[in-house]
């Protein structure tokens, strides 16, 4: 595996410019937020439908942020809902990358929304904010818990957008 070198990086890579692009990075975890897997990708339809119409001017980023086991893969999510939108501002990264250039992705957005937690950590050591959504105690104890005191001394994520 080569070395992680984050300044090799460039947005322009993926068509995207800092600021200019909100990344959503759902779960190929739907065994744990409900049973019926269409009901799961109908809530990131309305997510992502919802994001491209609020942010008329954005681009809409589809990040996976696990790839494996193949079953909670969240390129499978992400598929279906390219499959399902067809929008010039949405743009699906598919391809396997480092986890430093997932944060370089993840840390260069104007925001993220997203089923998973490190996704969410890696947005805020950006300083930028991100919407975690949980399906996990993890999350209390490490957004709710322990990102508080982080926050206190690094503020600059919380100005206004």
């Amino acid at each position: 595996m080569p070395l992680e070198n984050p300044s090799s990086y460039n947005l322009q890579n993926y068509n995207l410019v800092e600021n200019e692009y909100i990344t959503i990075v759902p779960s190929g975890l739907c065994y744990k937020y409900t049973s019926n897997e269409e009901s799961y990708i109908k809530e990131w339809l309305k997510i992502v439908e919802f994001t491209l119409k609020q942010y008329p001017v954005k681009k809409v980023v589809l990040l996976p942020h696990v790839l494996h086991p193949k079953a909670v893969d969240d390129r499978n999510i992400i598929q279906k809902i390219c499959s399902a939108i067809k929008n010039p501002r949405l743009i699906s990264l598919s391809k396997e990358m480092l986890a430093s250039e997932a944060r370089f992705i993840l840390s260069n957005g104007y925001m993220t929304i997203t089923g998973r937690m490190h996704a969410s950590i890696s947005t805020f050591m950006g300083n930028k904010p991100a919407i975690a959504l949980s399906y996990s105690v993890k999350y209390a104890g490490i957004i709710g818990q322990d990102l508080p005191g982080w926050r206190n001394g690094r503020r600059a994520w919380f100005r206004t957008m």
